[in-house]
């Protein structure tokens, strides 16, 4: 479950409908702040601000879900624990850090840990939450179970955005997401511009960044895969998604996955056991090929000679 970094006491919070506001640009130019703020518990990513975003994406926190690397960037930034602590405005009543890469936290050596705990200490008004190493191999668990592919295998991190979908589920009895494209998106519009995230427009396109993370096969999130599974969630789960909404069908909850990057995953599994097979014959070729025998020259007289006595002293 998801216990408090303090007091080790499990979280014991229950809402009967959610608003999963998302850092996408779809967001800007929204005006779905006012909607937003309506919900009896309002949950945001990372260091997402709300300020002088007020109109677009509301002011209200209830929870907070912040991946784990991210902690580095807020704790040396004062602007942000002013944003995310201090100011009764746009504070979060909690913070909930999910590692994004292992299942285990060292509590003693991890810097990410020492810093929640720091927080929890100087930032006494918001409650700090890690999960259990149950709940994160759950959240890789349902990662395979939906691609078929293991994290470590994948070679990549579970995305914030993951995490705080799966905290939603857990804790929200109707879950509406804002800002999140569906994982055909960036192919419908191939010329979409739309920043990655509302609050930073100098970064890359959404589109692109989607594009580029999704067909490394060594790092990065894996955001349209995601996407695609979050689509059967919708089926499943009571999930709805604005700003844009989604077209979901039957087939989003029932065709296997088929995104750029389990068809590169694939591929690149199927080339590679081609070239350990083409290895494995040339090894094996190279062990069982008959030996030619040795060439054998006209014999020398002293070797006839020495021939003709052996049969002379064999028939005697």
């Amino acid at each position: 479950g998801y216990y408090r970094i303090d007091t080790r006491r499990k979280l014991r919070l229950q809402c009967s409908s959610c608003a999963v506001t998302s850092s996408s640009g779809q967001l800007l130019n929204s005006s779905a702040g006012a909607q937003i703020d309506t919900y009896p518990c309002v949950l945001r990513t990372n260091s997402a601000p709300t300020s002088s975003y007020e109109k677009d994406v509301g002011s209200k926190t209830t929870v907070r879900v912040m991946g784990h690397v991210n902690l580095l960037k807020v704790n040396q930034s004062n602007t942000e624990q002013m944003e995310i602590f201090i100011n009764k405005t746009t504070r979060t009543e909690m913070l909930v850090i999910p590692w994004l890469y292992t299942t285990r936290i060292n509590k003693r050596r991890d810097k990410h840990y020492n810093i929640a705990k720091n927080f929890s200490k100087v930032y006494p008004d918001t409650e700090f939450y890690v999960l259990s190493s149950g709940k994160m191999i759950s959240a890789e668990s349902i990662f395979q179970r939906e691609t078929g592919i293991t994290r470590k295998d994948a070679k990549t991190w579970l995305s914030t955005g993951w995490m705080t979908l799966l905290f939603a589920l857990d804790v929200c009895q109707k879950v509406d997401v804002f800002g999140l494209v569906p994982e055909n998106y960036c192919r419908v519009h191939p010329n979409d511009t739309t920043p990655y995230h509302y609050y930073d427009t100098e970064f890359k396109s959404q589109c692109t960044y989607y594009k580029e993370s999704e067909e490394h096969l060594t790092f990065g999130h894996l955001f349209v895969t995601e996407k695609a599974i979050f689509a059967r969630w919708a089926m499943k789960f009571n999930i709805n998604f604005l700003y844009p909404t989604w077209n979901l069908t039957i087939s989003n909850s029932s065709g296997p996955l088929d995104t750029p990057f389990i068809k590169l995953f694939h591929e690149a599994q199927h080339n590679k056991t081609k070239q350990k097979t083409h290895r494995h014959r040339s090894f094996l070729g190279a062990r069982i090929r008959p030996r030619k025998p040795p060439v054998i020259g006209p014999k020398t007289k002293e070797e006839a000679e020495k021939e003709k006595y052996q049969k002379l002293t064999h028939t005697c």
